[in-house]
């Protein structure tokens, strides 16, 4: 986003960034082992909402970056509707009764043929 002529904020700036993508990864690699627990953890904080405050300073200071800017603003936006989407279907656990239904369902079928 930003060429050999900025100054040491958009370095620093860069810098962040790439700190806020490497622990929105981490973020996903723990969402996605086995013992993740997605009732309690807190789904609404992400790194990618400072991703794109960040974005949008750039998109303000610099009117060239505006393309690249919003290309990584949409690209963040469908992150963050696909991390939602599947951290939803993660937290949508039945419960016992329903699988006991189930199961009484299926054995009066068996038991009707």
């Amino acid at each position: 986003l930003f060429d050999n002529t900025e100054n040491q904020n958009n370095i620093s700036q860069t810098a962040r960034l790439t700190l806020l993508m490497r622990d929105y990864v981490s973020r996903l690699i723990r969402e996605t082992r086995p013992d993740f627990n997605a009732v309690h953890a807190k789904i609404g904080d992400n790194e990618l909402a400072a991703v794109v405050s960040i974005l949008f300073a750039v998109n303000s200071q610099r009117q060239r970056a505006l393309a690249a800017a919003d290309a990584a603003q949409n690209g963040a936006k469908t992150l963050m509707d696909l991390r939602s989407e599947r951290l939803a279907k993660l937290a949508a656990v039945f419960p016992p009764i329903h699988y006991i239904i189930l199961a009484l369902c299926a054995s009066s079928i068996i038991v009707a043929f």
